[in-house]
């Protein structure tokens, strides 16, 4: 799969790359309350990158790297049975992963707002 990854995301990280990452782990992580897809990766967020890292026996040390990013991928391709389309999204030619609305966006988002 030819994914382009934005950044590595780490704590005080923010911006449009920090909501997929927050919904993903949404999906990836049982753990209820939800995170709040804020856009702002605080320790809420960490904490539940940590969860997933432990549990894929990657370095559970919060940061969203190029390891992190593809398992989480391959995960939602899994739960999917597709691999996300990667599609340039403005002008400043950023681009992000977009999966089906129905994942991304579910119809009761209730949950921890983050970034506190």
């Amino acid at each position: 799969m030819n994914t382009i990854l934005k950044r590595v995301i780490r704590y005080g990280s923010r911006g449009d790359d920090v909501v997929h990452i927050q919904q993903m782990l949404n999906k990836a992580v049982s753990t209820k309350p939800e995170l709040v897809t804020d856009g702002i990766y605080g320790t809420k967020s960490a904490t539940r990158a940590k969860h997933f890292q432990r549990n894929s026996q990657l370095t559970a040390d919060g940061i969203v790297g190029p390891k992190t990013w593809a398992k989480l991928i391959a995960l939602l391709k899994n739960i999917l049975g597709v691999p996300p389309v990667v599609r340039k999204r403005s002008i400043n030619s950023i681009y992000s992963a977009q999966y089906p609305q129905s994942i991304l966006f579910p119809s009761n988002s209730t949950g921890v707002t983050d970034g506190q």
